[in-house]
């Protein structure tokens, strides 16, 4: 056995924990966690582990369809640093639809969103930006970079001044065959 190393009384820096379901999908495990202190990896259809890969995986390190982790990729991911190929939720997420603090991808929202059409304090988008600095072919915002702008001149820049069908009518002009999801994600603040 290996000698447990106390850090306080009762705890032990040793510490491990495996799972593995016996019945199994083409080979792999039903549920598989395996956490502890130190690199512990686990593969399952549902995976916890340390490093973990699953259709549904939970860990500091996360490869799955739905990803949770500190660094997650899937088709679905939340995390600190979230790379989702359809939904990325984090503080920092790249993605089809990116939200969070550094948000990056098709469809963004956050402090400082890069898409084509972005929602965030810092919008840069390259067809529609909207946020208090926006710069893309439609800007919207107080401080504004575009080929086609609306300015917020509310006095508390929150967009007092703006409607809903003003950015609808605009966005239908300069692109009258866009996806209406995308035109109400658009103006959902407004």
């Amino acid at each position: 056995a290996l000698p447990i190393l106390e850090v306080a009384k009762g705890i032990n820096r040793r510490f491990h924990y495996e799972y593995k379901s016996k019945r199994k999908f083409l080979g792999i495990p039903l549920v598989h966690i395996n956490i502890g202190l130190g690199i512990y990896a686990a593969k399952g259809i549902i995976a916890k582990g340390n490093i973990s890969k699953g259709l549904i995986s939970l860990g500091i390190v996360s490869i799955g369809v739905l990803s949770f982790g500190v660094l997650a990729l899937g088709m679905i991911s939340i995390a600190s640093i979230a790379l989702g190929i359809l939904v990325a939720l984090g503080g920092i997420a790249i993605g089809t639809i990116a939200i969070g603090g550094l948000a990056m991808g098709v469809i963004t929202l956050g402090g400082l969103s890069i898409g084509m059409y972005s929602l965030g304090g810092c919008s840069i988008a390259s067809k529609i930006a909207i946020g208090d600095y926006a710069s893309g072919h439609i800007a919207i915002g107080r401080t504004v970079k575009g080929v086609r702008t609306i300015i917020d001149t509310s006095p508390n820049g929150n967009f007092a001044n703006i409607t809903a069908a003003q950015i609808e009518n605009l966005i239908k002009e300069e692109y009258p065959k866009l996806w209406n999801p995308i035109i109400h994600f658009m103006t959902m603040f407004f």
